[in-house]
């Protein structure tokens, strides 16, 4: 218990496994021993990369949190806990049935054949410096995660100071690196809840508080004109527009402009594990004024992954209405909720993270599928103008993001930018004394810039026999020439 030792915490005194989440969210980027040099992101084949795969700990944002917790709790109680759907080993029972059995004749899956895929296996790798240049770098508290939905701010999840809450909610002004904090605890605070999750627009915030004691959450809605001052009660704007108890995961956010999206998903180990899940969605009018609450749409069975939005559509995957096990990569208009694409991926193939960009759905896939065809291996898919599909086989750990006509993923360690038309690729080479897992990016679809973030390590000033603080740092790369896109 050297966390409770050493640091002052205001907690719920009955919630040791939350109080251990976030404390190793506090201190996660102080452990040095994870430091590593930079590798290098030179492709390699399919079959280097699956060995990998199975050699290196895959780390995804939403597993990055819910391993956290797994962890925590294991260290207080004794009792391991499992974070399902972020497992990169080997497929289960289910998948080994399908391979060998025919599909259901009445579903039309995506179908790609071999040849109709483009490998990054043969691309040449540029220098960076004669694609992109670094506009600015500034650091932030260590433990920080962030996340972008417009182009002026990031919204962060930031470690509480002692005496305080344990994450508080912040702004990070993209020009300055001004951090503001919006919430120093959650408006649940007193009963036992904290901040869980928060995605913001330059007009809407909507942010998730779960008390894990109970399995309760609540989901809130404000209202926002650029970046909350500090004289703003953000507490007094907040609007509660969801509920729900243990049975119901907390759920997973997005916004595009006026318009937040939520999904309400049951616990797969619960006594709700068949019942349905719902994307719901409201919008900001003004700082009274929220729409009624809407639901989306109905999945019978739970969905997958995180919704995204860019460009004015929202993706999600929900399940397919039939006896099989199908999910339907869906991508809809944030206006009006109209469809613009559905993709349904073959039976039982599961997608880590997809986003509609234009021309077509890109999506991640942690596992291998024999049966899938061109869609067998692990990796992140982009499907071209000219109707095939370009394959990184890298293990993918965020959503893509589509800037200045390259397809930019973070593998495990490094982010890389790849463009299908010239066979090229470039890569972002990591801080010195940054952790093992890299930069992570902050955001995903249609972008103008790259950001990312990692944890500078604590590195030992040998003369000074100490130790610097470690920090979060942030770093803002532009094109050397570009056009200003929308990625609202």
């Amino acid at each position: 218990m050297l966390f409770l030792q050493c640091h002052d915490y205001s907690v719920p005194s009955a919630n040791p496994a939350l109080l251990w989440r976030l404390l190793v969210l506090y201190h996660i980027s102080m452990d040095s021993q994870h430091a590593l040099d930079t590798k290098d992101a030179s492709c390699k084949t399919d079959g280097d990369l699956r060995q990998q795969a199975v050699a290196s700990p895959l780390l995804t944002r939403r597993s990055f949190l819910a391993g956290l917790l797994g962890a925590g709790a294991a260290a207080v109680t004794g009792v391991a806990l499992t974070a399902t759907g972020c497992s990169p080993g080997p497929t289960n029972e289910l998948e080994s049935i399908v391979s060998q059995g025919a599909q259901d004749a009445t579903i039309e899956t995506l179908n790609v054949p071999t040849e109709n895929v483009l490998t990054s296996d043969d691309f040449q790798k540029i220098p960076v410096a004669d694609v992109l240049t670094l506009q600015r770098t500034f650091d932030l508290p260590a433990g920080c995660l962030l996340y972008q939905s417009c182009p002026s701010f990031i919204t962060a999840l930031v470690p509480g100071e002692k005496g305080g809450a344990l994450i508080r909610l912040g702004f990070v002004n993209l020009e300055t690196g001004t951090l503001t904090i919006a919430l120093q605890q959650a408006l649940g605070h007193d009963t036992g809840s904290v901040i869980y999750d928060a995605r913001a627009s330059e007009t809407a915030l909507i942010w998730v508080e779960s008390d894990f004691a109970t399995g309760s959450w609540q989901v809130y809605l404000a209202a926002l004109e650029g970046i909350p001052s500090a004289e703003n009660d953000l507490a007094q704007l907040a609007q509660l527009v969801d509920e729900g108890d243990q049975d119901y995961e907390p759920p997973l956010l997005c916004v595009s402009g006026s318009k937040a999206y939520w999904t309400v998903m049951p616990d797969p180990n619960g006594p709700a594990s068949t019942a349905d899940s719902y994307l719901k969605a409201a919008t900001v009018f003004s700082a009274t004024e929220i729409s009624e609450v809407s639901t989306v749409h109905t999945s019978h069975g739970r969905m997958i992954t995180n919704p995204q939005a860019t460009s004015g559509i929202v993706t999600f995957v929900p399940r397919v209405d039939t006896s099989g096990i199908y999910y339907q990569i869906t991508a809809l208009k944030v206006e009006d909720d109209t469809r613009v694409a559905v993709s349904i991926l073959p039976q039982s193939m599961r997608v880590s993270d997809a986003v509609y960009m234009g021309d077509g759905f890109t999506f991640c896939t942690e596992n291998n599928y024999d049966y899938a065809a061109g869609l067998r291996y692990f990796g992140t898919y982009e499907q071209l103008a000219d109707g095939r599909y370009l394959h990184v086989g890298r293990m993918p750990t965020s959503a893509a993001v589509r800037w200045n006509g390259y397809l930019v993923v973070k593998s495990t360690h490094n982010v890389i930018g790849l463009d299908a038309a010239t066979g090229q690729y470039f890569v972002i080479d990591t801080p010195q004394n940054c952790v093992d897992y890299g930069d992570i990016l902050v955001h995903c679809g249609v972008q103008d810039k790259i950001i990312v973030y990692t944890t500078v390590a604590n590195v030992l000033d040998s003369e000074a026999q100490s130790e610097t603080t470690a920090t979060t740092r942030v770093r803002i790369f532009a094109a050397i020439s570009a056009e200003p896109v929308d990625n609202s």
